[in-house]
């Protein structure tokens, strides 16, 4: 043995190759988890829902679907949320939006707002959070670890059970030790008899460790249950096209008359109602007694 390595330190070496060994799946089996709601998304995650550790959710720029995926999967799990931005996002965006986070299942009153100009403060307070025990999750708005930032991240998740929720914006990400990654969009929604129906997104699973495939879905929320569902995405037609044009002649045109020649718009047709030719700057009939 090296005379620099105790026989506690090799225990814990042989433990840590032993869990690396194991992989994600087998870590984190028998760990609280949270579901999604939707049976055919969670039926693909290896855990049955989201486990403890960092997960990243991305929108585009501007569309606050991102936001609304995360705060519904928060919102189902009790206690504070720490929620912790860079100063630049909060002069951006401003505070989560009070009345819009209530129909996702999240009471403002549970929001811990943490600003700081400096990554490294935002990623210490994130750590420290995701150790405190109590904590419904950690979210990060504004600020991406790098790997070994992340990797702690994680370990720290791991280790006290917390949820992180790492808030991206457009479609190129870093890398990271994120157990899943998730790309969320604004869909239109399913018209209703007395006007718009309830909001809908496209949710994308781009990345699952422990075997996940990726995979797309399109959901509703359904503000009075608080709940969401997997739909079938609309047919890419309008109901225009299903119906047959009847056959019938343009508007301002009713056809020959009887008793009078075709008409010719290339040329003057003299008829019994005078002369009828097309004015060149509108394109609109003229007649001529």
């Amino acid at each position: 043995m090296h005379p620099h390595i105790t026989p506690l330190r090799t225990e814990r070496i042989a433990h840590a190759a032993a869990l690396l060994r194991q992989g994600p799946r087998e870590r984190l089996e028998g760990r609280a988890r949270t579901c999604t709601g939707a049976i055919e998304i969670d039926d693909v995650l290896p855990w049955g829902g989201l486990p403890s550790g960092l997960h990243e959710i991305a929108a585009a720029h501007g569309d606050a679907a991102g936001v609304a995926f995360a705060v519904k999967l928060i919102g189902q799990r009790p206690g504070p949320v720490l929620w912790c931005r860079s100063r630049r996002t909060a002069l951006e965006t401003g505070d989560p939006y009070g009345p819009g986070i209530v129909g996702l299942g999240l009471s403002p009153d549970r929001l811990i707002l943490v600003e700081a100009a400096k990554p490294a403060e935002l990623l210490w307070a994130m750590e420290e959070g995701v150790r405190t025990k109590g904590l419904a999750a950690v979210v990060a708005d504004g600020v991406m670890p790098n790997l070994t930032a992340s990797r702690r991240l994680q370990l720290a998740a791991e280790a006290g059970g917390g949820l992180v929720f790492m808030l991206a914006t457009g479609r190129q990400s870093a890398p990271s030790t994120a157990l899943t990654r998730w790309f969320a969009a604004s869909a239109p929604s399913r018209p209703e008899a007395d006007g718009p129906g309830r909001p809908c997104w496209t949710i994308e699973l781009w990345r699952c460790r422990g075997g996940g495939r990726p995979q797309d879905w399109m959901v509703e929320w359904d503000n009075a249950a608080l709940s969401m569902s997997v739909v079938s995405p609309m047919a890419d037609r309008s109901l225009a096209a299903t119906i047959p044009a009847p056959n019938r002649s343009p508007p301002g045109f009713d056809g020959p008359r009887p008793g009078r020649d075709p008409i010719d718009f290339s040329r003057p047709n003299s008829g019994a109602a005078g002369t009828i030719g097309w004015n060149d700057l509108g394109g609109r009939k003229s007649a001529a007694a």
